[in-house]
């Protein structure tokens, strides 16, 4: 279940995270993931075979979502210590940026933090585990880090099929 921490303020209740987080335009939503449970927990990494069984798992709620927001593509990725060159994977997240697409995660395991610039400016923190599907906003500032678990799997989907590219707030102009 996502918390949300927010100055001085947290929420832990379903309700409390999605009312909160509606105010600052980031949908929220829990999907079971005992479907996949089986499937997922444990490994640090999934075959293509887990990861198409995952997608089919979900197929009815992806395509829902598709439909809703023009998303033309979802795939599985898997993070963990064991996955190469991850501390240079985390240092992209880890900086402030936006992407022109919307970002979307579906938990099925493991954990992380999303920080976002809200509406107002303000940062907070949306710590995301399973279960638990953020789509946070086209041009929307945030960063993303792991738990110290250092492993996250999930769901996401994309806009084109290109998927999405960072613009980083410290970024130069051209």
């Amino acid at each position: 279940m996502a918390i949300v921490r927010a100055t001085t303020k947290e929420y832990r209740r379903a309700s409390s995270v999605s009312k909160f987080l509606t105010q600052h335009d980031v949908d929220f939503r829990q999907w079971d993931i005992d479907p996949v449970e089986k499937i997922v927990r444990g490994k640090t990494a999934l075959s293509d075979s887990e990861k198409s069984e995952v997608l089919s798992t979900y197929s009815r709620e992806i395509e829902a979502l598709k439909r809703q927001n023009h998303y033309v593509t979802a795939d599985v990725v898997v993070l963990s210590p064991q996955t190469p060159n991850l501390e240079n994977l985390l240092a992209m997240f880890r900086k402030e940026h936006y992407h022109s697409e919307d970002e979307v995660r579906f938990i099925i395991d493991g954990s992380g933090v999303f920080t976002i610039r809200g509406k107002d400016e303000r940062l907070f923190d949306v710590e995301v585990s399973p279960g638990d599907m953020i789509v946070v906003p086209a041009r929307t500032w945030h960063w993303f880090d792991l738990k110290p678990d250092r492993t996250i799997k999930a769901v996401r989907l994309f806009q084109t099929t290109a998927g999405w590219t960072p613009i980083y707030r410290d970024a130069k102009p051209n």
